[in-house]
């Protein structure tokens, strides 16, 4: 058993790793920064909104908001699928039936970037959804993401 101590000082934390492991280890090297260094920007707010659900109709006009940031940036997403704006997207099953059709919201610059996966993996939880393609503006052809 170690004594108050031996629980103060420089050594301290070589003790108390010593105590709880490299679990304490980690927790301490993940979660502090060192002063000269900021923490990490939270995630703007994103979102995406189902517009049809071929599927049993339950999704129908629902919307999914991620991410963090102001209540202003969030309500502003949730305007903007509300509204209908975004870039339409259609995800298909495994045997290329289709599943949902809605928009999608991310912010600005990642336009086809890994955030326009995640309403194809939300349905791949539901439905076992396998593809998603989104609209081209400019050709008006569906493409695979």
């Amino acid at each position: 058993m170690y004594d108050a101590d031996q629980l103060r000082g420089p050594a301290a934390s070589s003790t108390v790793a010593t105590l709880y492991g490299f679990a304490l280890t980690s927790l301490i090297t993940c979660r502090f920064y060192p002063p000269d260094r900021k923490a990490a920007p939270m995630r703007e707010p994103y979102g995406w909104a189902i517009a049809v659900d071929h599927c049993d109709g339950q999704y129908a006009g629902r919307s999914f908001l991620r991410g963090s940031g102001s209540r202003a940036a969030r309500d502003q997403v949730h305007a903007a699928l509300r509204a209908g704006q975004g870039t339409p997207f259609r995800i298909y099953d495994g045997d290329g039936r289709l599943d949902y059709e809605g928009t999608i919201v991310v912010p600005p610059g990642a336009e086809g970037g890994a955030l326009w996966f995640t309403p194809k993996d939300w349905a791949a939880a539901d439905t076992g959804s396998a593809e998603i393609r989104y609209l081209n503006a400019d050709t008006g052809a569906w493409e695979p993401l």
